[in-house]
């Protein structure tokens, strides 16, 4: 516990009433972020993330822990895995550096198996822990690394306000076919069911219900949804409108030009969605 926390504690052992001070001391969710591993309800880890005073663009990780219980199962180099995919991918960040004693071993070994390579630092960073003085290894992984996939199918979620905020890759994966699914029902199933089973007298309305209302209103629910991943769902905007235009072109008698128009609204208001949400995130986060 010591090791973990640099002895920044006055009395051991730690109390939650002690560590719940401390988090809400210096985790502001700005400069600092404290990010929990779960699987469904259950918590396997903590780390924290921090933007260092001289540079926006670096994340410090620090406070890496997981479950004693599920030690030696690679929960934690999941657990470093996604706070690094989430400081490069949602926080903009270019590098994450951290510092680890030289004496914890097993913690070196899984920061060097997820990437992060020892560096220099100007000045050694030393604790006086337990009668003794324990020196930190600087180490530094930068976005251009290819060690950042992960297939776990777990999340981290941010301490303020419980909302999960990366997933894993298997996780993007599955909200991409979700999406997609969703989009082939509303955009394409819809409007088969609209000319095929509606009849004459309700068909109209229900077209202009469909065009007008339901389909704008979900490609903005989709942009809002592709703008937290931007580099995984960036296209489904575009998949959504070529869905409208195969599904109305091929289950409606008449080749209205206007379809072409509505695609074209449509593809606008999900990419225009996807952008202000994503400059949203990051205005947030400076």
């Amino acid at each position: 516990m010591r090791q973990w926390c640099a002895d920044r504690y006055e009395r051991y052992p730690v109390t939650p009433e002690a560590m719940n001070s401390y988090h809400e001391q210096y985790i502001d969710g700005l400069r600092s972020h404290a990010l929990t591993m779960v699987d469904g309800n259950e918590v396997l880890g903590y780390v924290t993330l921090r933007t260092p005073a001289d540079d926006w663009m670096e994340k410090r990780l620090g406070f890496v822990i997981v479950d004693d219980s599920k030690r030696g199962s690679g929960l934690g180099k999941a657990l470093v895995r996604m706070a690094v995919k989430y400081a490069f991918e949602t926080l903009g960040a270019t590098k994450v550096s951290l510092g680890v004693f030289e004496n914890n071993p097993s913690a070196i070994r899984c920061y060097e198996s997820v990437g992060f390579r020892r560096v220099t630092a100007s000045m050694t960073e030393s604790y006086f822990c337990m009668g003794e003085t324990w020196n930190c290894i600087e180490m530094e992984l930068n976005a251009t690394s290819n060690h950042i996939g992960d297939n776990d199918e777990t999340c981290i979620r941010d301490h303020l306000d419980g909302k999960a905020l990366n997933v894993a890759k298997s996780g993007g994966t599955r909200s991409v076919v979700y999406w997609l699914c969703a989009t082939i029902a509303v955009m394409f199933i819809l409007p088969f069911a609209v000319a095929r089973l509606a009849s004459e007298d309700s068909g109209m309305a229900l077209c202009m219900i469909l065009f007008l209302a339901v389909n704008p209103v979900y490609s903005i629910i989709l942009g809002a949804a592709c703008g937290k991943d931007v580099r995984r769902m960036w296209n489904l905007p575009l998949v959504s409108s070529v869905a409208f235009l195969a599904g109305t072109w091929l289950f409606f008698d008449i080749k209205e030009p206007w379809f072409l128009i509505y695609a074209a609204v449509y593809l606008a208001l999900g990419w225009g969605a996807m952008f202000i949400g994503k400059c949203r995130r990051k205005s947030f986060i400076r």
